[in-house]
């Protein structure tokens, strides 16, 4: 018989033989889980594969072959049933499937952005047979990326049949940017209700796209997408920022998709979040100067690891929890908003952070007043409106052109109640032209 009590392996006096001590190199995955033994088998050595599940001892040699060694270990994972939940929570068996195994496994390089090159590594294939299932088989980075690209293709075709039925009409939304690689990429999302009167949002295009980026270029590119897609009759509308070569685009591309002249007219979408972030820019860069000192000492506190322990010092002062405020970033005023919504929670901390580094190291960092509180407070809360607004224009999963009035009227009686301060009064003219602009 093939199968040896592994009982009798200490009494035969068996000797265990490293794998590393051999010339051949064993390339087969059974070998992660067995181990090559020689057992005195009736006064006679023999060689001997030895199971590191069950210790049973199974036919080795040059001859052998691993062809058994397999079935054997299939026989573990048929047999092995554990306990625990399945998809409705109920308490049942289970045997491990490799193959559910790899799909999940994946599902989750796909999910994590995880290299394919993770599924070698052998700190996760150790863990996954010490802490969970022994009988794991793992797989190469060459087979996982080839299972991520026949499921990318399959998705794909699952959608293209989605789209071949759909009989309403689609939304796009697209946007064009350079890496620090100066690489041009270029991303088309559809946006369209099903028959179950549900809102889906699916990315039909992510690629790379060369110089230059002229609005002629961008409507070819995007006509492409839909034409591979078969969706080019399909189109209602499609949203864009306010970069100019985007308004070529959106002027170019009806005469493409053919439409007629209402259909043309209603084609062109604005991206409300971008027009907003245009009146902000506007407004900060006239409100900058009344929120600067604060913002050079935020500058201050995140500019060495020792002024940034003096920081943590003056928060323990006031008995505050450690807090790291970031510094603000040109061009994107939300960063703005949030270093004044924590500068403004502690204002005693930075207020004394200030005047510590004025004592010790002879700077000329300017405390700010109360006066420059009172006017951060002010501009935390009008900025908070946008940031809010923001956030509902931004929205995928829900409508959001339903939401856009009321969020106009919120900007506007916004306008309205911080006229009354002076600070705010050139900052409000420049926003309101902009305002107007769009959506007078």
């Amino acid at each position: 018989m093939d199968d040896i009590n592994a009982d009798n392996l200490i009494e035969a006096g068996a000797s265990s033989i490293s794998a590393s001590s051999k010339k051949t190199r064993f390339t087969s995955n059974v070998w992660e889980f067995f181990e090559r033994v020689q057992v005195n088998d009736h006064g006679s050595m023999v060689r001997k594969n030895k199971c590191g599940v069950c210790k049973a001892l199974l036919r080795g040699g040059a001859s052998a072959g691993t062809s058994h060694l397999r079935r054997h270990l299939q026989i573990h994972e048929k047999g092995q049933k554990r306990l625990g939940p399945d998809s409705s929570g109920n308490i049942t068996s289970f045997a491990y499937d490799k193959n559910a195994a790899r799909r999940e496994l994946v599902d989750y390089v796909i999910r994590a952005e995880l290299p394919f090159t993770f599924v070698e590594k052998h700190d996760f294939k150790g863990m996954i047979r010490r802490g969970f299932c022994p009988q794991y088989v793992g797989i190469s980075a060459s087979t996982c990326k080839r299972d991520v690209m026949k499921k990318f293709t399959k998705g794909k075709n699952d959608l293209l049949s989605v789209f071949e039925k759909f009989k309403g009409k689609i939304c796009l939304t697209s946007d064009v940017w350079s890496s620090r690689q100066k690489m041009g990429y270029m991303s088309l999302t559809a946006h369209f209700i099903d028959n179950t009167w549900s809102l889906n949002k699916r990315i039909i295009c992510f690629k790379m796209i060369e110089y230059p980026h002229t609005g002629e270029s961008l409507a070819n590119h995007i006509f492409e997408e839909l034409l591979s897609w078969r969706i080019h009759d399909k189109i209602f509308s499609i949203s864009l920022d306010n970069a100019s070569n985007n308004d070529v685009a959106a002027f170019v591309l009806p005469s493409y998709l053919m439409l007629e002249e209402v259909p043309k007219k209603l084609f062109h979408v604005r991206c409300c979040a971008h027009i907003l972030n245009l009146i902000v820019q506007d407004g900060l860069y006239i409100l900058g100067p009344s929120i600067d000192k604060i913002i050079n000492v935020v500058r201050s506190m995140n500019s060495s690891n020792k002024r940034h322990e003096l920081w943590v010092h003056c928060c323990k002062d006031f008995d505050l929890p450690k807090k790291n405020i970031d510094n603000d970033v040109p061009h994107r005023w939300n960063s703005t908003y949030e270093l004044l919504e924590l500068a403004i929670k502690y204002k005693g901390p930075l207020n004394r952070y200030a005047q510590k580094v004025n004592e010790n190291r002879s700077c000329n960092l300017d405390v700010p007043s109360e006066q420059d509180w009172s006017i951060a407070f002010l501009v935390n809360g009008f900025l908070g409106i946008f940031a809010s607004s923001t956030k509902i224009f931004s929205g995928v999963y829900y409508p959001t052109s339903c939401r856009v009035i009321n969020c106009l009227i919120d900007i506007h009686a916004a306008f309205v109640a911080y006229s009354d301060f002076f600070v705010f009064k050139d900052a409000l003219a420049a926003m309101k032209d902009k305002f107007d602009k769009y959506w007078a």
